[in-house]
């Protein structure tokens, strides 16, 4: 029996770290890298960080030259809307990134951008300094979905703890929306779109997202739960229950 269970697990395991949403992020990595990379993205717009960080050093270890893959190692010690940081962890990263050359100017670009959030001045001077870079990539890359949905969270990162802005979420949602409508399963756009209608009078709006990142990322434990934000503001107590249980 015991081997029975240890076969299922394995069997198991590939699946579960796929449930993570879609997601196209093209890069200069090698073949090998790939599938790691790509994970580690999933997890990363699921708030999923730990997972994230392993899948990332994963990609590190096989392609040591792939400037992106510490750049997204890099991007999992920024938490925004927890309105947490690891500094001394990420610019660890950001030095170590001195001596990977980017082999693309669209890859100079983030990696940039991550020397802003993690440069110099305090936490809000750093958020705003990455703000500006994603919004420079992300209009100098209209078609990268991936830098459309990241400038759209570094939007919402710039807003107070606990301080609803709505200007701050309408811009990031008028980012995330036609992404949406190209993606309907990509997880940083349904879960970035729950952040953007989080207060009761923009709500309606998240119920579409609300309805669907869950089953579209079942493994991520976030994606379990960030649902309930918007039902709660639906009175769907049902719904919000079994949110918060899963």
């Amino acid at each position: 029996m015991r081997h029975l269970f240890l076969l299922l697990l394995l069997l198991a395991t590939p699946l579960q770290a796929q449930q993570l949403g879609s997601i196209s992020f093209p890069n200069s990595g090698s073949e090998a890298a790939q599938q790691p990379f790509l994970r580690g993205i999933a997890a990363l717009h699921s708030f999923w960080y730990e997972e994230a960080a392993d899948a990332f050093r994963e990609a590190e270890s096989v392609d040591p030259t792939f400037a992106l893959a510490y750049w997204g190692e890099a991007m999992t010690y920024n938490h925004p809307i927890w309105m947490e940081v690891e500094l001394p962890a990420a610019k660890k990263i950001v030095d170590k990134l001195a001596t990977i050359p980017a082999k693309t100017p669209r890859e100079a670009a983030y990696i940039d951008a991550i020397r802003a959030l993690y440069g110099d001045g305090d936490k809000h001077a750093r958020d705003l300094a990455y703000e500006h870079a994603m919004e420079q990539l992300a209009l100098a890359n209209p078609n990268d979905a991936e830098a459309q949905a990241f400038h759209a969270l570094s939007i919402l990162g710039l807003r107070a703890a606990d301080e609803p802005d709505a200007r701050k979420q309408i811009r990031a949602a008028a980012i995330l929306e036609p992404l949406y409508a190209a993606n309907p399963i990509h997880p940083g756009v349904l879960h970035y779109l729950i952040h953007a209608y989080d207060d009761p009078l923009h709500a309606p709006l998240g119920l579409r997202a609300a309805q669907r990142y869950a089953k579209v990322a079942p493994a991520a434990f976030h994606a379990l739960n960030m649902p309930s934000h918007i039902f709660l503001q639906h009175g769907m107590w049902k719904e919000t229950n079994a949110s918060n249980e899963q």
